[in-house]
């Protein structure tokens, strides 16, 4: 499912927002990061921050008091005049030049983490939605705007299309969205491409199943088979689907929130109870020690020994805060036992308000972390360090001891391959003869390669050397069966007959991948991440805390930090190569 627009639908979009160039801004919505710019041709323009754009007619509602950011865009921009639409290069960034008496640019950011900016006729920000920080752009108010690098796919030349075995890689490092990079062999193939982008012969549509799976200005190669909505333009696509997409989100938001609802009114409910019953039990213990020489002679009065073990319990009427209260006493106890009864179970009370209380919080937490948080499908081998090779093998390496012996001894089959840096406690790895869908997959030598580069780069060996040997074997070789005389420890294996070596560099890339439509985080040689992914960063052994890297990234993919932290190597960085 398409979460963000890619550099292809807002090339198009962009092209069909040229007609709203001569429209005046009327007024501008905020939902958190959604703006709603309303245009007074009766038209909208609707942005989520990072991840869309298009004009759309679904707005839901409007606040009587719009937060800052739309106060501020209002301000500057509602009655201006729209001059121009375009995109950046062939980028994921959107500019709208507005005149209200002086120019004003408009910037948004598709790009992860995304943002909205108000600019000035001299580029300097004068709103932004998010303030943020990096290494070489800095966009709060008042700094000057400065473009994140960018690459355009238009501007390859044929030689070096040419000179590239690996096309598709080419084209991903250039900017083409990889859905488009897979259809695309030979320049010609490619040409074709661009002529079509250039002369606008979109063909706005919505690929489904049971469910929406994509909008496309484009049909592709990927989709055939698949049950298609054609649309008049990008625009209404786009729109259709991220509101169709949205609506059932906030079906099954409001279905948990109408059982949390339940859930905390029957909690709600309980405390009411609790609270009558504390009250209660109090004044009833109370009312005994305020009746004390009455209660005592009703005791005392109480009938026979046997009477009292057959009919323990009598009620009285204790007058108590100008009021009659009817309980009952315990004939087989005392004045102060009978009291001391009624607090104990009064406290009981106050214990059960507490718990439900603190449960009422709990429910309250649960459903805040699922709004903030979508739960993610996990996948067996992310247990492990892993990655998916370039030719779509799963390689799996382990943490420490614990997960070295289990993945070896539950995961290491017959047709798969072992892998080990030849340094003291580095992880156990495992080619696995299969593809993520669980087929059977040939090993390649391309794979190995990366696997043992893998192996290296996760181990001590990061921060002692900048390339480090691996070996290779199958699994008949390896054993837990030591030679006479010998231990092996927890972990550990014994390895028998011909070790094959690869010398490897120590370097690791960092993706954002998908995964049979979930988003991951990947760490695992160059090769394999820039053939998954189209934002990646590669590292290797420098002197920048890993921990402080992990989080720019985080920001960058927008993502959860601990993500990223998980597929970081074990020392100190460096950025080597970057594309984001």
């Amino acid at each position: 499912m398409k979460e963000r627009l890619d550099a292809i639908d807002i090339y198009a979009i962009v092209s069909e927002l040229k007609g709203i160039e001569g429209s005046y801004i009327g007024k501008i919505y905020q939902d958190k990061d959604e703006i709603f710019i309303g245009l007074k041709d009766k038209r909208e323009l609707f942005i989520k921050s990072g991840k869309w754009i298009c004009l759309s007619k679904y707005r839901e509602s409007k606040a009587e008091q719009p937060p800052p950011f739309a106060m501020g865009l209002r301000k500057y921009i509602s009655g201006g005049k729209v001059v121009k639409v375009e995109q950046y290069e062939m980028d994921r960034i959107v500019l709208i030049e507005i005149v209200k008496e002086k120019l004003y640019r408009l910037v948004i950011e598709i790009i992860p983490p995304g943002n909205i900016l108000l600019l000035n006729d001299e580029w300097k920000i004068i709103l932004p939605l998010t303030h943020q920080k990096w290494k070489d752009r800095i966009l709060t108010t008042g700094e000057k705007y400065i473009f994140p690098s960018a690459k355009n796919p238009k501007k390859i030349s044929e030689e070096e299309f040419n000179k590239r075995e690996d096309i598709l890689s080419l084209l991903i490092e250039n900017g083409l969205p990889r859905i488009y990079a897979e259809e695309i062999s030979n320049y010609e193939e490619f040409r074709n491409f661009i002529k079509k982008l250039e002369e606008k012969n979109f063909e706005p549509q919505i690929i489904k199943n049971s469910e929406f799976i994509d909008v496309v200005p484009f049909s592709l190669k990927r989709y055939d088979g698949h049950e298609k909505i054609f649309f008049e333009s990008m625009n209404e696509a786009c729109d259709e689907y991220y509101h169709s997409i949205r609506k059932e989100e906030r079906k099954e938001e409001n279905d948990i929130e109408e059982k949390i609802a339940r859930r905390i009114a029957k909690q709600e409910e309980a405390i009411k109870k609790f609270e009558e019953e504390e009250k209660r039990y109090k004044e009833e213990g109370d009312a005994i020690f305020a009746n004390y020489e009455r209660v005592e002679r009703i005791l005392k009065e109480g009938g026979e020994g046997i009477i009292r073990k057959k009919y323990p319990f009598v009620e009285v009427e204790l007058p108590y805060m100008d009021k009659n209260m009817i309980l009952k006493i315990d004939l087989r106890k005392g004045v102060y036992e009978n009291a001391n009864e009624k607090y104990l179970k009064s406290k009981k009370m106050r214990e059960k308000i507490e718990g439900a209380k603190k449960a009422i919080e709990e429910t309250k937490k649960m459903v805040k972390s699922q709004k903030e948080k979508k739960e993610k499908k996990k996948f067996w081998f992310e247990n492990y360090r892993w990655f998916i090779s370039s030719d779509g093998n799963i390689v799996v390496g382990g943490k420490d001891a614990k997960t070295n012996e289990r993945l070896v001894r539950k995961y290491l089959k017959e047709d798969d391959i072992y892998v080990h840096a030849e340094i003291h406690g580095a992880p156990s790895c495992v080619i696995k003869a299969s593809g993520i869908d669980g087929k059977p997959l040939k090993i390649s030598e391309n794979t190995i390669k990366e696997a043992c580069q893998f192996a290296v780069s996760y181990s001590k060996a990061w921060d002692q050397f900048s390339v480090c040997n691996a070996y290779w074997v199958y699994p008949w070789q390896v054993s837990k069966t030591p030679e006479a005389g010998m231990y092996l420890p927890k972990g550990a294996f014994m390895i028998r007959g011909k070790r094959n070596y690869e010398t490897c560099l120590l370097e690791i890339a960092i993706g954002l991948v998908k995964i049979k439509g979930v988003e991951k985080i990947m760490g695992a040689p160059s090769s394999a991440v820039k053939r998954l992914s189209e934002k990646w960063v590669v590292l290797v052994p420098g002197g920048e805390d890993a921990n402080k890297v992990a989080k720019n990234l985080a920001k960058l993919f927008d993502v959860e930090i601990e993500d990223v932290q998980k597929a970081m190597p074990p020392g100190k960085v460096q950025l080597k190569e970057e594309n984001i």
